[in-house]
């Protein structure tokens, strides 16, 4: 089984570079262009390198033969349409393999029925719509809530399956679960009015976050030390990019393109979603392709880079300085890379020592 999971790796990291070559098209940088044009740099990161990645993740967890074809239909329907341009058929598979990923959370759900499986459950349905409305030719700021949503629900439930054993009050738990609910709801009032749902999506976004802080273990494991310490640290920084995208949303408005939109969705996007990333990543390798990582203080300088370099990119966007915004986002590209070339360092020290 571990060498058929290790099969995924090379698709995943071809969707991440495909995601992240249409990243320096969208800025700017005159390379060759992709064969599906720079256009596809959300589709590809959001539902073909994290869809395919998160699903395979569940899949492994459940450990159900059919759970593996979310997977894999998301990949492969992810190559076919979103890599090369193939047409519609492709997206016909990434719509099946998002409806077998939430299929997956409905039968794990069933089978325990906890809060964060019914959070992450909520995350997935929302992957499954968005993708079914993309297919139908939706543009992508008019469902991006949704995607954003599947990756933000996804996210605090794992968070929030991480810190079960840390006992939380049912006043708190009552308060998490009307947050959630409300969440949830301006996922869906946002394909109706998508700049009245951004106002209701940034006050529960906030709120969200706020709630987490107080009732994660990240307060006491940031006086530990080693790996502990770290994700702690990634931790706070994901939750502030939270509240900085919300206060964003408000200040604004939603803007479906353009400097204040790339400020939006990277905050959510590299704050949020990469932050997490980042500090989980050795624990999430070494769970879906059974590889030990080894963490080292190294892992620090990937970390913190991304939260210079966005904070740089944010800024250049709400003042508009195009030059600035190109070669700080840029940066966001080299630090994704070396992310990935820490965590595969980790690994063959780990297996050297071993």
């Amino acid at each position: 089984m571990k060498n058929k999971i290790l099969l995924f790796l090379p698709f995943i990291l071809i969707l991440l570079l495909s995601a992240l070559y249409t990243a320096l098209l969208r800025l700017g940088f005159n390379l060759p262009e992709f064969p599906a044009g720079a256009i596809q740099h959300g589709p590809l990161m959001v539902v073909a390198f994290l869809g395919a990645l998160i699903s395979l993740e569940r899949a492994v967890a459940l450990q159900l033969r059919w759970a593996y074809f979310a997977p894999i239909f998301i990949a492969a329907g992810s190559l076919m349409s979103l890599v090369f341009n193939l047409g519609f058929v492709g997206l016909v598979f990434i719509v099946a393999g998002s409806i077998i990923n939430f299929a997956g959370m409905i039968y794990l759900t069933m089978k325990q029925n906890l809060l964060f499986n019914w959070i992450m459950m909520l995350g997935s349905f929302c992957f499954a719509v968005g993708n079914i409305l993309f297919a139908s030719g939706m543009a992508v700021p008019q469902i991006i809530f949704l995607w954003l949503g599947y990756l933000i629900l996804t996210i605090l439930g794992e968070r929030l399956e991480l810190t079960r054993m840390r006992p939380i009050s049912k006043k708190q738990i009552n308060l998490g679960k009307f947050l959630i609910y409300g969440f949830f709801s301006s996922l869906f009032i946002s394909l109706a009015s998508v700049h009245n749902a951004a106002l209701i999506f940034a006050f529960f976004y906030i709120a969200l976050a706020i709630w987490f802080y107080f009732n994660d273990i990240i307060r006491a494991t940031i006086k530990a030390a080693g790996q502990p310490r770290f994700t702690a640290i990634g931790l706070l920084f994901g939750y502030l990019w939270s509240i900085i995208a919300g206060v964003i949303l408000i200040v604004y408005g939603f803007q479906n393109t353009g400097y204040v939109y790339d400020a939006f969705i990277h905050s959510i996007m590299l704050g949020f979603v990469f932050s997490m990333i980042f500090v989980h990543a050795p624990i999430v390798f070494a769970g879906v392709f059974r590889q030990p990582v080894k963490y080292s203080n190294r892992f620090y300088i990937h970390l913190i880079l991304l939260q210079i370099t966005l904070a740089g990119r944010v800024y250049s966007d709400l003042v508009i300085d195009n030059l600035f915004r190109q070669w700080f986002g840029f940066a966001n590209v080299l630090t994704i890379l070396l992310l990935f070339a820490n965590t595969a360092f980790s690994v063959y020290q780990g297996k050297k020592e071993s």
